[in-house]
């Protein structure tokens, strides 16, 4: 049983996974949205590297990894040659490495990711940089490994080739000459093939987007400690994959190995875990319980040796002591968290009320959908430069007064951002308070400014005005510093917030705008126990699309944009028509749930 560089990637973030991994239980990344999203864009990077070396030879064998170790044999008795898809092997390791220079006695190993860089910045900046490379370096030492212990004579240099935010394309629609077609699944493996359209691509050799990052040094550093690891994995998984202990701590939490099926009635963390007691109050859910130290350990990690997860075992005296002149905001937090766990209740704090009393109407709750990716879609973008395709606004123009609902949606294969910018300009004005769910929305608006194409001076005086403002609420800093319910636990978000919320409410206009939600659609519903059911399940799939997901996140939401606007869809009416619909939906939303818990924490405060 082969130690791939998959496997080695997985392993280092806690070698007990590996077992998991190669006796295939289910996890959570089979099924990530983002994760998807991420390695089809990683897909079109892959394609553009390999168009930078027009005579590279792929190693394709329909995942026959024998056959792969074959054909690259063959094909590196050559003297000089390139190769995509690389299959090499040493003593347990199987590696398939991007691209594969030989040049005689010396490889250049060069693999391909997605992560921005950025040549514009110094050189100082950048050596900083690669230290936030540390997956991608141990990935690539882990190749560098396998390579030159089967050819332990040649020389090799290994680089990163990365989308440079420093460059820009004169290519209009260049994401959409990348067409990306589902060849189906090997494994846990999504196949994926990538045409590229003609007639653009002695430009794109021309604009050279991606940059060979030289990352030897970094790989020479890390090389003793991946050979040493690599050597324990391959040794776990002979004649049998067996376990490699790994101590229970705070990572995990985030273990993706948590689900079931039917070959595996118990999931990865359940055999982990099978010995611990079961919380009610699980300390995972405290909030940043992960930056607690006591005695100068992780407190978390000590807690778990000493199987005391649940918040019941807490001890306050754990929490960071306040300072002679006040508290930290965060413990402070931690302490209301733990508090209203235990005691089930919800909590509002009546400073609140003083706060919401000073904004000024009319009040503008927003919501922004944007998406950045490494290809960019029009001329005169870098890659991951920000396009902006969606707002959605609620307002309510003085007290007591309805809300009323506007909204942005690019339809149309063009750089949307000044029109972005100038309907939300109509819309909001120059009077009232914006409310936003983080700084997010203010940030997007500074980016608009920054990219140098306001050319109206009045678009241009509204920005400048708006994002200098002091007229700006983050209500998730709000319900940080002022609001708690238990069903939150240790999350702020918005998707935590609403149905806490909808748990707790008095106001009967909350189920009056969740029922009338839109003509001949409500948003309203309730489960088997007479509960408030979380609005964003109700929102409806796609139908026509029946393997796509139901657009309840910004992931999704970004996804369905670009299938759209720019992918295999841009051309059928009735699917970008339902794509639409469920944009709208979905970031309707987003805004309505702010109006909701505003209301919320307006009436609570008013009841006493």
């Amino acid at each position: 049983m082969w130690l791939s560089k998959s496997d080695f990637k997985i392993a280092r973030s806690c070698p007990t996974k590996l077992y998991y991994r190669k006796l295939q239980f289910p996890s959570l990344q089979d099924k990530d949205p983002y994760l998807r999203f991420l390695a089809e864009g990683g897909y079109m990077i892959g394609k553009l590297a390999t168009l930078y070396y027009p005579d590279g030879i792929e190693i394709e064998t329909n995942g026959d990894h024998e056959a792969a170790l074959a054909l690259t044999a063959q094909y590196l008795q050559q003297e000089n040659v390139t190769l995509f898809e690389a299959a090499i092997a040493s003593q347990g390791k199987l590696i398939r490495i991007d691209i594969l220079e030989k040049k005689g006695n010396h490889f250049n190993l060069i693999e391909v990711k997605s992560k921005a860089w950025d040549s514009r910045e110094p050189a100082s900046k950048q050596k900083a940089k690669k230290k936030d490379l540390i997956p991608y370096l141990e990935d690539a030492a882990f190749q560098y490994l396998t390579l030159q212990e089967a050819f332990p004579e040649a020389t090799i240099t290994t680089y990163l080739m990365l989308p440079d935010k420093g460059k820009i394309t004169n290519i209009e629609g260049l994401n959409q000459q990348f067409q990306l077609q589902f060849l189906g699944q090997l494994g846990s493996f999504k196949r994926y093939e990538v045409n590229v359209l003609p007639q653009y691509i002695p430009q794109m050799l021309e604009e050279r987007l991606l940059i060979l990052v030289d990352i030897q040094k970094e790989v020479q550093k890390l090389l003793p400690e991946v050979k040493t690891m690599a050597a324990e994995m391959v040794a776990s998984l002979s004649p049998t994959p067996t376990k490699i202990a790994s101590p229970l701590a705070k990572k995990c939490f985030a273990c993706e190995f948590c689900l079931q099926d039917d070959q595996h009635p118990q999931s990865g963390f359940g055999l982990c875990w099978a010995d611990m007691p079961q919380p009610q109050y699980p300390i995972q859910d405290l909030y940043y319980i992960g930056a607690i130290t006591h005695a100068g350990n992780l407190l978390v990690d000590q807690l778990i040796a000493e199987k005391k997860v649940d918040l019941q075992d807490f001890d306050q005296e754990w929490l960071a002591k306040p300072s002679k002149r006040s508290e930290g905001a965060r413990t402070k937090r931690q302490r209301i968290q733990i508090e209203h766990t235990l005691a089930q209740t919800e909590w509002i704090d009546p400073a609140l009320q003083e706060v919401l009393e000073g904004w000024t109407y009319p009040l503008h709750f927003i919501d922004f959908e944007n998406t950045a990716v490494a290809l960019p879609f029009h001329k005169g973008m870098s890659p991951y430069m920000q396009v902006n395709f969606q707002w959605s606004c609620h307002t309510i123009p003085s007290p007591g007064a309805a809300p009323q609902h506007k909204s942005f949606l690019n339809l149309d294969p063009i750089f949307p951002n000044i029109l972005y910018a100038e309907s939300l300009m109509h819309c909001l004005g120059e009077s009232g308070t914006v409310l936003m769910w983080s700084p997010y929305e203010r940030t997007t608006l500074r980016k608009i400014l920054e990219q140098n194409e306001v050319n109206d001076p009045t678009l241009r005086q509204w920005l400048e005005k708006i994002t200098q403002e002091n007229q700006w609420v983050d209500m998730c800093d709000l319900t940080f510093k002022h609001y708690f319910h238990p069903m939150m636990k240790g999350k702020t978000s918005i998707k935590a917030v609403l149905p806490a919320v909808l748990s707790a409410f008095h106001s009967p206009k909350i189920l009056d705008w969740l029922q009338n939600f839109e003509p001949n659609f409500s948003l309203l519903q309730y489960d088997q126990n007479e509960t408030l059911m979380d609005p964003y399940r109700l929102l409806p799939p796609i139908e026509l699309i029946d393997t796509f997901e139901t657009v309840r996140d910004g992931t999704a939401a970004i996804r369905v944009y670009e299938s759209m606007v720019f992918g295999a869809h841009r051309q059928d009416k009735n699917v970008k028509a339902a794509y639409a619909k469920a944009l709208e939906k979905y970031c309707k939303l987003d805004t309505l749930a702010m109006v909701i818990i505003w209301e919320h924490w307006r009436t609570s405060l008013e009841k006493g």
